[in-house]
């Protein structure tokens, strides 16, 4: 349905932007498993509003932060003209810690305003949502849902296919005409659409696949495989690469020296 991945999408957002109220997110799972379709969506429009308002608040309070910080520089700029070397050091060192607040502060800002850009977009499709939901009482509406490589390409995310000598014939076909070029990219027919997705520049794809021994397994049609850049992985049998690989997903895990 058109719901479970708004919810997904609005539950994503609510964690980063009011993880304070992280309890609120079991009102939304009662509701949805309870399929009460209107109070689901009047409560994920309603905290909608709260998070834009926290959000802008939020924006403007690290917009007068910067502010302040810019005023401080440009006093210790006026001190560092008439000061002696040994009160030069100690300025600089203030400086030097105020930049780094600076911009600290500037990609707070910019990630608060990416929020802020989500959740207007999510609002427009909570109330188409509503809209269905309020024309059919009786079935909800089913519509259209983009998966998440034409969701990756249009926002610029890296995806990885793995085992791609699995995949049938019309995928591989997919992916030959998206790796075509730079501008290379997909047309959603099964949406009715007969334009391309506009492809975002961060975009990229990888893929990994073992020898075609196994069951299921072929080669790669030449054509799509000289469109990647290909690099041969052996097996990690030395102990050094082992253990690099096995600190990483420790670190991951956090684990106890108990459980080492």
């Amino acid at each position: 349905t058109i719901l479970f991945p708004l919810r997904e999408e609005f539950e994503g957002l609510f964690a980063v932007t009011m993880s304070e109220k992280h309890k609120f997110l079991r009102h939304i799972m009662a509701e949805y498993g309870k399929k009460n379709w209107n109070r689901l969506l009047d409560l994920m429009i309603g905290s909608e509003k709260i998070a834009v308002q926290k959000l802008q608040k939020d924006i403007m309070q690290i917009k007068q932060q910067i502010k302040q910080n810019n005023a401080k520089l440009a006093e210790t700029d006026a001190e560092l003209q008439e000061s002696k070397k040994r009160k030069r050091v100690e300025l600089e060192n203030f400086r030097d810690g105020k930049l780094c607040e600076k911009e600290k502060l500037k990609e707070s800002q910019k990630e608060k305003e990416r929020y802020l850009k989500s959740w207007t977009k999510l609002r427009i499709k909570l109330e188409q949502a509503k809209g269905h939901v309020d024309k059919s009482q009786s079935a909800l509406a089913f519509s259209f849902i983009e998966g998440a490589l034409s969701k990756a390409i249009v926002e610029g995310d890296w995806v990885l296919l793995d085992e791609i000598n699995l995949a049938n014939s019309e995928t591989l076909e997919c992916l030959s005409s998206l790796l075509e070029s730079e501008n290379g990219s997909l047309t959603l027919l099964e949406r009715g659409d007969d334009r391309p997705i506009k492809r975002h520049r961060g975009f990229h794809l990888f893929a990994c696949m073992n020898p075609a021994t196994d069951v299921g397994k072929r080669e790669l049609p030449p054509g799509l495989r000289n469109r990647f850049t290909e690099f041969y992985m052996e097996d990690l049998s030395k102990n050094d690469d082992l253990e690099i690989l096995i600190a990483d997903y420790l670190c991951e895990q956090d684990p106890t020296p108990r459980h080492i």
